[in-house]
């Protein structure tokens, strides 16, 4: 592995100051993808110790492959909470159950939100369903959250590109899903009821993207504005205001499905400078 070339197609568009993972001085990535010119400049500019060489403005390989074939679904999709994901257990990646988490303020957020009596009946009303699903740090507390005759709390098997393309709208907090999902042009609500001390219980500092300026949908702050806001795309059939339509288009470089190629170009021109003997 030591004299391997460490390709970072990314997890997702890098939103947030993730320097501290990401630093030469620990990764030394050779290639470092991304989406947007923001998030180009923001890894340039910030303290990540990469130059224009590393840091290439290609697209994200798997945007290539979203297809939009939206049904009348919501999709439910938090992060997790390092604070509230239970101890490392000796399976690789798996975590113990907290019986301290049905306490916290992200449960009853979350359990309030999809059990609401006011956001159930406008869902019926509309032919509207939804699936919750936590993260992967998180699924060991799955048993905690319970489905109801709309809403399915998933299993941790989930497919990804699967809910992008079936649901017609995105309810998440700071996941960088939303950027998968608006790449769709789909609208997206960020429900933030803890952004006062988020970033002493994640593993970011707060970057370039500003939910308020820059997301591609409202940003909530409570249970009741929450509900209201679902409830308002609900009834307008989840139709994209063109504020956020406008921000997605300028936020994007590419939308032609030619990520994947760029990509590959870029290894290849890395491989020919590092690698002249491979020509």
């Amino acid at each position: 592995m030591i004299e391997s070339d460490f390709v970072f197609l990314q997890h997702g568009v890098t939103q947030q100051d993730v320097s501290g993972w990401l630093h030469r001085g620990n990764l030394n990535i050779k290639l470092f993808v991304t989406s947007a010119g923001r998030e180009y400049s923001s890894v340039l500019d910030g303290n990540y110790g990469y130059d224009e060489s590393v840091v290439k403005l290609t697209g994200m390989p798997r945007h290539d492959r979203l297809r939009d074939h939206r049904e009348k679904l919501i999709a439910f999709l938090p992060t997790w909470r390092k604070d509230l994901a239970g101890t490392l257990s000796d399976r690789a990646g798996e975590r113990k159950y907290s019986e301290s988490f049905r306490e916290s303020e992200y449960f009853r957020f979350y359990d309030g939100l999809i059990h609401s009596p006011e956001l159930l009946e406008a869902m019926e009303r509309a032919g509207y369903r939804g699936e919750f699903h936590l993260h992967p740090s998180l699924r060991s507390q799955l048993r905690d959250f319970q489905s109801n005759p709309l809403i399915t709390v998933g299993d941790d098997q989930m497919d990804y590109s699967g809910i992008f393309a079936r649901a017609s709208l995105l309810i998440t907090d700071y996941s960088s899903v939303a950027f998968d999902f608006a790449y769709l042009r789909k609208p997206v609500i960020y429900t933030q009821f803890d952004r006062n001390d988020i970033e002493g219980r994640h593993i970011f500092k707060k970057g370039y993207f500003d939910y308020e300026q820059d997301g591609f949908g409202p940003v909530v702050y409570d249970l009741q504005t929450a509900i209201d806001a679902i409830v308002r795309f609900v009834a307008s059939d989840c139709a994209e205001p063109e504020l956020y339509r406008d921000r997605v288009d300028t936020f994007f470089r590419y939308n032609d499905r030619r990520n994947s190629e760029r990509v590959c170009r870029e290894i290849i021109r890395m491989e020919d400078s590092t690698r002249p003997y491979l020509r």
